[in-house]
């Protein structure tokens, strides 16, 4: 990731009350898993989600940074700090929790 990227989306990170980060590389299956289980609840989340995917070869930084270990990993951060993630597919239940712990 380049250095202006970089910055660019820490500071869209720190600004967002909550921020889904969603690490994956091309050859991830479930890739973008959450942006289509946020749209199936997103009537009843009561507050704006930041909804980013990433993609762990474009952002080699940011990865070593949050210790993503394995793929796909959701991380669910709170006006830029850590609240909960998720090593493997998300689910519902999952998805539900992680935007409950940023509250």
């Amino acid at each position: 990731m380049t250095n202006s990227r970089a910055i660019l989306l820490k500071k869209k990170i720190s600004k967002a009350n909550a921020t889904i980060l969603e690490f994956h590389s091309k050859s991830c299956p479930s890739k973008n898993t959450s942006a289509k289980l946020i749209d199936n609840i997103s009537n009843e989340i009561p507050i704006a989600v930041e909804y980013t995917t990433i993609d762990v070869k474009k952002h080699e930084t940011l990865v070593e940074e949050l210790d993503i270990s394995c793929l796909p990993t959701t991380v669910f951060l709170s006006n830029g700090k850590e609240m909960w993630r998720k090593c493997g597919t998300l689910s519902e239940a999952d998805l539900r929790n992680g935007i409950e712990k940023c509250l």
